[in-house]
């Protein structure tokens, strides 16, 4: 199944839109951690053993954080196995992995936004999300529909 549909469904099997409610749900706790500073890492996610934490690093942006905590859940929703650790930003997939979690963060902050008239693009930077990343995944999203179009013909 195609990744992007994976992710679609998967927000749309969620209980709530807002992610503080959907981590209580879900049992994952919020620390804020300060050695992430030192390794240059906005966030991260550990799960073992059932339990869930999702790390921040204490001087993030207050809008950046809505992102990130999207972007580490959606590891959470579509990388997380049962009795399995793993370190994200090791694996040998790291750069799909990141590619997946950010198109989940980005479609789960714009979740119930109107972009009707709206630059989509300006609406997710203005929502925290690095503008980088929101082309990246917006670029990919076109892509999947072109490939979807063409497969149709």
């Amino acid at each position: 199944m195609d990744v992007v549909a994976v992710i679609h469904h998967s927000l749309s099997q969620l209980p709530s839109d807002n992610i503080y409610e959907l981590l209580n749900i879900y049992h994952i706790e919020i620390q804020y951690e300060p050695l992430l500073i030192t390794h240059k890492r906005e966030s991260m996610i550990l799960s073992y053993r059932g339990q869930t934490i999702i790390f921040l690093k204490p001087t993030t942006n207050t809008q950046y954080i809505q992102f990130l905590l999207w972007h580490e859940f959606g590891h959470y929703i579509l990388h997380r196995k049962p009795n399995m650790r793993m370190n994200y930003y090791q694996s040998t997939r790291w750069m799909e992995t990141e590619q997946q979690a950010n198109i989940f963060a980005v479609l789960g902050v714009l979740r119930n936004t109107d972009l009707v008239g709206k630059d989509p693009v300006q609406v997710a930077v203005a929502d925290g999300i690095p503008q980088p990343i929101v082309e990246d995944v917006f670029r990919i999203l076109a892509e999947r529909q072109h490939q979807c179009q063409h497969a149709l013909e």
